[in-house]
Formats: C-alpha cells, structure tokens, sequence
C-alpha cells in the first residue's frame, strides 16, 4: 500500500482549509523534533527560540521536501522562522505546480550522513544569517 503524502491530504481540502492544515501539520511536525507541546509554538513565535538548531532545521526541510514533493532551500527555516511566515510561502510553492518528485534516499539515511559539503555549506549560510539577524537586532531593524 502506498503511503499518503501530505501534499495529497492538502490537495484533498478545499483552498480555504489549507493554511489550517499546513499550519497544523507543521506545529506537529515542529514539535516532535523540539521534543516539546505542539501548543507551546505560536504563530509569531521565532522557531529558533523554541531551540530549533540547523539540524534540526536541516531535518525538518528534508522531511518537508518527502511530504510536499519539491525541494527546499537549506535555510528555510531561517528565511522563514515563524509559521505565520513558512505557511503562505509553502503554499504559494505548491500552488504555483512546484511540486515535481523529488527524488532521494530515505529521509533516515539522508539525515544520519548529510554529505560533508552541504552542511558545511549549510552551517556557513546559516551563521551568515545570524550575523545579520543580530546585527539588524543592534541596530533595531529586526526581520518580523
């Protein structure tokens, strides 16, 4: 039997119901690898002071791109650091047809041994951006 994807239950519910679902999905989704209460993450709320880390951000977009079918960028969760952000942005991604297969080995194996110069690529995109998040912080022209 082959297993749904979450693509296939967002297709299944009707435009106005898909925001719910995706937010709800990646509450849940975000919670499991925080290892804390799904109601504990607000909409507004930066997922990196929840404790999300670049692996666990690196995780979380690896099993994104398994369930949603399209590849991600590396720093999504960065670019995107709040469910009220990543929501409209992964749904204009799949309403704009982005949802080409996106083929892999399976999320463990990829998870367990990223290639050396992704996440070497990944940790230096993600300090780039730390950097400029405190920077702006300093200067107060935070991102919201």
């Amino acid at each position: 039997m082959t297993e749904l994807l979450f693509k296939d239950q967002l297709a299944a519910v009707s435009e106005a119901e898909r925001a719910e679902l995706l937010t709800d999905f990646l509450r849940n989704e975000t919670a499991r690898r925080l290892d804390i209460d799904p109601a504990e993450i607000e909409p507004r709320g930066q997922l990196t002071s929840l404790g999300m880390s670049s692996l666990k951000a690196f995780e979380l977009k690896l099993y994104l791109e398994e369930q949603l079918g399209f590849r991600l960028r590396s720093s999504l969760l960065f670019d995107y650091p709040t469910l009220e952000t990543l929501v409209p942005f992964l749904l204009s991604k799949l309403e704009a047809g982005n949802a080409a297969p996106v083929r892999r080995a399976p999320l463990a194996a990829a998870v367990a041994e990223p290639p050396a110069d992704d996440l070497q690529s990944l940790e230096s995109e993600l300090a780039r951006e730390l950097e400029q998040l405190a920077a702006s912080d300093r200067t107060g022209t935070a991102r919201h």
